[in-house]
C-alpha cells in the first residue's frame, strides 16, 4: 500500500483518485498520522457518493459543464483598490 500526505492529496487528486480507481490502495497521513485509506470499488458495484470514482466522474462533468473562466477578463470592472480602502476606512476609520 502507498502512503501519500494531505498535501499530496490536494496537489495531484485527479492521479491519486485514477490510480485508487485502477485497484491501488493509498493511504493518506494527516499530521504524520494515518487517518484514510483510499480503496477501490469492486468490478459490479455501484459508485457511493464519496468514492475516488464517483467523484472523478462528478469532476468530470462538472468541467464538461463549465466553461473556462479567467478571472482577469471577470472582473475587468472591479476597482480591488477602491474596495480595499473602503473596507479599511469601514474597519478603522477615516484616518487610517
Amino acid at each position: 500500500m502507498t502512503t501519500i500526505t494531505s498535501k499530496d492529496l490536494r496537489a495531484n487528486m485527479k492521479t491519486i483518485f485514477a490510480r485508487v480507481a485502477a485497484g491501488e490502495e493509498i493511504q493518506i497521513k494527516y499530521r504524520s498520522r494515518p487517518a484514510v485509506t483510499l480503496t477501490p470499488i469492486t468490478t459490479g458495484e455501484t459508485p457511493q457518493r464519496g468514492s475516488g470514482k464517483a467523484i472523478l466522474e462528478a469532476l468530470e462533468r462538472l468541467r464538461e459543464a463549465s466553461p473556462a473562466i479567467n478571472p482577469a477578463v471577470q472582473r475587468d470592472d472591479y476597482d480591488f483598490d477602491a474596495e480595499y480602502y473602503r473596507h479599511v476606512k469601514e474597519k478603522h476609520g477615516p484616518h487610517s
